[in-house]
């Protein structure tokens, strides 16, 4: 009985260490099977990555470079920019695929993000939330299970025009300006050049013309540019980050900057 008892306890104890030295995650984390472990501990700014749903990223090693077929269809790394308050933020390492903020045949309000109330929604944000498989990156990246663990986010577009206080709810989104310049993501604070915000693109964005888009990802010294969602100071303006981590302001129609989408998973 004496042993049987020292046994208890022991167990007793092992289980509390193993349940205190788990890394602390999401709770509805648990049910995406998809979700991989990255460097660890699901902290926040940058300090720990994931992998969550799949995209055309590396090239294997044959067949036309131009075809997104030829590039292996694998496991989205993502970066960690908070977890708490209810909600896990994400940022996806690398410029998933190049595209227009918006093109020439958009005639009016140009460099909005998306304006649910008025319908008014930008291509990019419309082919990142498109769910429809080839013909948008919700459809091509998320199983059902993954997508329905993506929360909805309303927030502001951010920026420096009259659109920045336009607000919009998303599943897929890209990063305001403001987002980009939060030390608590990671970032460095203002809009000069920082190696915090550099990013490269995948193979696949380098190579292959997705979504009617005629651009593929522009490198420059290695690295690439990405949209934020905010508007700039002109109607056909929004910001950007180019390929040394400097905040811009371009046209909405240059297409070969990429999309490198966030969101927020519930948990």
């Amino acid at each position: 009985m004496r042993n049987f008892r020292k046994l208890a306890t022991a167990l007793m104890l092992i289980s509390f260490i193993f349940a205190t030295a788990a890394p602390a995650m999401a709770a509805g984390l648990a049910d995406i099977t998809s979700i991989q472990g990255g460097n660890g501990g699901m902290a926040k700014g940058n300090a720990s990555t994931i992998y969550f749903g799949n995209y055309w990223q590396s090239y294997k090693g044959s067949g036309a470079t131009d075809a997104k077929e030829s590039y292996n269809y694998e496991g989205i790394k993502w970066r960690v920019l908070s977890n708490g308050s209810g909600k896990t933020s994400l940022l996806s390492d690398q410029g998933l695929y190049a595209d227009q903020f918006n093109s020439t045949s958009v005639t009016a309000n140009k460099n909005v993000w998306g304006d649910d109330a008025n319908g008014i929604s930008s291509e990019i944000r419309t082919t990142l939330n498109n769910t429809t498989a080839d013909s948008g990156f919700a459809g091509d990246a998320f199983n059902a299970k993954e997508y329905a663990a993506i929360a909805d986010t309303t927030h502001a577009a951010g920026g420096s025009h009259d659109n920045s206080t336009v607000s919009s709810t998303d599943k897929i989104f890209l990063l305001s300006i403001e987002e980009a310049m939060n030390p608590d993501y990671g970032f460095a604070n203002g809009t000069g050049t920082t190696p915090t915000r550099e990013m490269t693109a995948t193979e696949m964005a380098k190579n292959v013309k997705m979504y009617g888009n005629s651009s593929t990802a522009l490198v420059t010294d290695g690295t690439s540019y990405w949209w934020h969602r905010s508007p700039g100071s002109t109607a056909v303006s929004e910001y950007y980050i180019d390929n040394d981590g400097h905040s811009y302001v371009g046209s909405v129609t240059d297409g070969y900057r990429t999309a490198r989408a966030a969101l927020n998973l519930n948990q």
